[in-house]
């Protein structure tokens, strides 16, 4: 539970300030004791909120890409063929 208060922070700070708050926080956190109420009240679902996603053209061009060297061939959207 503790975890998931320090997750939700850092989250918090990662949207406001990027990597640069997110490590000024996590440097506060470990001092921080929660409380026992705050620990109880602890909520995974306010993580999902902070996930990071991948612009639409970002993953339709790292899905086709093809290696380098001659001879690879797409088999399907997820198999490539030498």
């Amino acid at each position: 539970p503790e975890a998931i208060n320090d997750g939700a922070e850092m989250g918090k700070a990662f949207v406001a300030d990027g990597a640069a708050g997110t490590r000024r926080v996590a440097a506060a956190l470990g001092a921080r004791k929660w409380s026992l109420k705050e620990i109880e009240n602890a909520d995974e679902s306010l993580l999902e909120g902070f996930a990071i996603s991948n612009r639409g053209s970002t993953s339709d061009s790292k899905k086709r890409l093809i290696p380098r060297g001659e001879g690879w061939v797409r088999h399907d959207d997820v198999t490539l063929v030498n």
